[in-house]
């Protein structure tokens, strides 16, 4: 009788064992995944973040002015000259 508890006492170890390999299997898969998500979301949350930026700097008049400025618009009435270096 008492062989017969001990086997079923390994036979359960042994699962229970085999489970806990799985599992660990398992998480060391969902951790590499973790880290290629992240490793691909880093740069668009870079990005959001520089957008943000530019987004709360263009609340101001005068930045929202020098912006247009820079990207070569005029205020009605204004000259623009464009200089085209030699080639």
């Amino acid at each position: 009788m008492k062989a017969v508890f001990y086997i079923l006492l390994l036979g359960a170890i042994g699962v229970l064992v085999l489970q806990l390999a799985r599992q660990y299997r398992e998480e060391g898969e969902l951790r590499k995944q973790v880290e290629t998500m992240r490793m691909k979301t880093e740069p668009i949350t870079k990005e959001n973040e520089r957008i943000q930026g530019d987004i709360e700097g263009l609340g101001d008049t005068e930045a929202v002015l020098r912006e247009l400025r820079r990207q070569g618009y005029a205020a009605p009435g204004e000259k623009v000259f464009v200089i085209i270096p030699k080639q």
